[in-house]
């Protein structure tokens, strides 16, 4: 049997880590992958490699921002920029 659909991994904290990413990256390239929410504060303070820990095989990875201002998320957006999630 094909299922022929969008599959989605909701993210989970302290479980959606670079091991489980890669797992499921195992399964299948298809999969669309979200991180926990991340404060753009976070992102901003240079914390971002320690709360997401890439491996080569992570792409496409949507990554959450948590904020209520606007230039911070604009800075964060920035930030993420020179990664390639």
């Amino acid at each position: 049997m094909l299922i022929n659909r969008k599959i989605s991994i909701a993210p989970m904290v302290e479980i959606t880590d670079e091991h489980f990413r890669y797992i499921i990256r195992l399964l299948s390239k298809k999969i669309t992958l979200y991180t926990p929410m991340i404060s753009a504060k976070s992102i901003i303070m240079g914390e971002l490699n320690t709360i997401v820990k890439q491996n080569p095989n992570d792409s496409p990875i949507a990554i959450q921002i948590a904020t209520n201002c606007e230039n911070d998320a604009a800075k964060a957006i920035e930030i993420l920029e020179k990664f390639q999630f």
